[in-house]
């Protein structure tokens, strides 16, 4: 079973919604991008991402989500540890974010 990957992020009041969409676009981008370094093949087996429409309340100030999907761990920890497209994605948002929450979980997993 896979790993999910979750990023939700607030960014800062003054980020444009083209900043945004920018943010958007690189993070797609991530699914081709990625790939590890001893088969060079993809690793990302999907990717989303969309603005909180929740009317509970309950955000906790984050209003855009960002969700990765891997295979194992050993792939999620090659993503977040070296992988140079996700560290250079990292570079470009951590100037926008005021605030991030990461989660990650096995569907099904207690």
């Amino acid at each position: 079973m896979g790993i999910i990957h979750i990023v939700m992020i607030e960014f800062k009041a003054e980020v444009t919604t083209e900043q945004i969409e920018d943010v958007y676009s690189r993070h797609l981008a991530l699914k081709d991008l990625c790939v590890r370094s001893d088969s060079k093949k993809p690793y990302i087996t999907n990717q989303m991402a969309g603005k909180d429409i929740s009317v509970e309340n309950l955000s906790g100030g984050f209003t855009h989500i960002f969700i990765e999907e891997f295979d194992n761990i050993e792939d999620r920890n090659y993503y977040l540890k070296e992988d140079s497209a996700h560290a250079e994605f990292g570079k470009v948002v951590e100037n926008l974010v005021k605030s991030a929450q990461v989660n990650d979980f096995i569907p099904g997993g207690i």
